[in-house]
């Protein structure tokens, strides 16, 4: 399986915080023989442009992606922009925003399958 996990792309104020629960998710599934990649737009100097076209290219099976309040619509914009590229790709969102208005997050975004909560 390929598996795209993206860290939350910081418009407004860039912080240089390091993925380490994307990192870590990535080698847990990298032992079992998913073939995995990260993006890190901040890092990266992506754009949401940029990293729709990393999403086309890649066309993963899943997207994990992690959420903030602070960047979660554009989040929602790359689980859309998933799902139309491949509506087979499960699409799975974490993260703090995730944690705290799980139902919310579902709701506003049916192009999400999954949410997972204070991982």
């Amino acid at each position: 399986m390929k598996v795209l996990l993206i860290w939350p792309i910081f418009l407004k104020k860039p912080k240089l915080l390091q993925p380490l629960g994307l990192a870590y998710i990535a080698s847990c599934l990298e032992k079992v023989g998913h073939n995995v990649k990260i993006i890190d737009p901040t890092i990266e100097k992506k754009s949401i442009g940029e990293v729709e076209k990393e999403i086309k290219k890649y066309d993963p099976d899943a997207l994990g992606v992690s959420s903030n309040t602070e960047t979660i619509y554009d989040l929602y914009g790359l689980n859309k922009f998933a799902k139309r590229n491949n509506p087979n790709c499960k699409t799975i969102i974490g993260g703090p925003h995730a944690t705290a208005l799980p139902v919310e997050t579902l709701k506003e975004c049916p192009y999400i399958d999954i949410v997972v909560r204070g991982e």
